[in-house]
């Protein structure tokens, strides 16, 4: 699982108070879906009508917060430096892999720690 991570200071950052309430909202939002789907902080503007307006993400392009953007032909926004902040689509797949095999790795040294049980039970 992904995160989407918050700077506990955001409530004073003068982005934020200029952004307005319903529009860090709609940022919150946003940036816990593009952290869920993995999309390095790209936000259609087919999903943004789930949580705001085309007004709340001008003020969020105004503000800094966001920039327009594209990705592959569907019109949407974009986190401004995403990867500063978040961990990327190819970070969260490489950490995921890892954990992977991490636990198939304890997996199969649960399976033969079993069969060594079982085997010392069949001798016995």
């Amino acid at each position: 699982m992904a995160w989407f991570k918050v700077d506990d200071k955001i409530h004073d950052h003068p982005k934020a108070i200029a952004a307005g309430k319903a529009a860090m909202g709609v940022w919150m939002l946003a940036g816990a879906w593009s952290a869920d789907n993995l999309t390095d902080g790209f936000v259609p503007k087919r999903v943004l009508t789930r949580w705001g307006t085309a007004g709340d993400a001008r003020k969020l392009v105004d503000a800094g917060l966001w920039f327009v953007d594209q990705e592959d032909g569907q019109a949407g926004w974009r986190f401004h430096d995403w990867g500063d902040f978040q961990p990327t689509r190819e970070q969260v797949m490489a950490e995921r892999a890892k954990n992977a095999a991490k636990l198939a790795n304890w997996r199969a040294k649960q399976a033969e720690k079993k069969e060594q049980e079982r085997a010392h039970l069949r001798v016995l």
